[in-house]
């Protein structure tokens, strides 16, 4: 049995105004996090209406990517994750519908809200417990 101990973030935005100011799509950030894992705050980046960010746990070196973008209009979502993923399967968290499965060996998942597509990969990671507790705590960012 593996035990996780989990740790809220400080209520305030952990994505920098400056990059929830230049796209215009809303954003959404982890609000809790497994023990030892924090928010890069180097690791923001947007170009071209896409934004990218990295928790990540010094210790273990285990990281997760963030990516979000617009959600397309003209997409097949199913598609795509019938295409892609394997071991796939749907959840619904607060943000959106989710779907989780192995991308590449390494779990991802995809979080569909309104406006945004949240896409969160877990490199050499299938820990799939502490995941989906991260996408039961994504919230919209101010």
């Amino acid at each position: 049995m593996v035990l996780s101990i989990w740790h809220p973030l400080d209520r305030h935005d952990v994505i920098p105004a400056n990059i929830r100011q230049a796209v215009d799509f809303p954003l959404y950030q982890p609000t809790w996090l497994p023990e030892g894992f924090i928010v890069d705050s180097q690791s923001f980046d947007v170009t071209s209406q896409v934004v990218t960010f990295t928790v990540s746990n010094s210790q273990t070196r285990s990281k997760l990517i963030f990516t979000e973008q617009p959600k397309p209009a003209q997409f097949d979502f199913n598609s795509f994750y019938d295409e892609q993923l394997t071991e796939k399967r749907s959840l619904t968290s607060p943000s959106g519908q989710a779907t989780i499965g192995l991308f590449e060996g390494s779990l991802f998942a995809s979080v569909l809200t309104d406006r945004t597509w949240v896409l969160i990969r877990v490199p050499g990671s299938q820990e799939l417990t502490q995941f989906e507790r991260v996408l039961q705590y994504l919230t919209l960012a101010s």
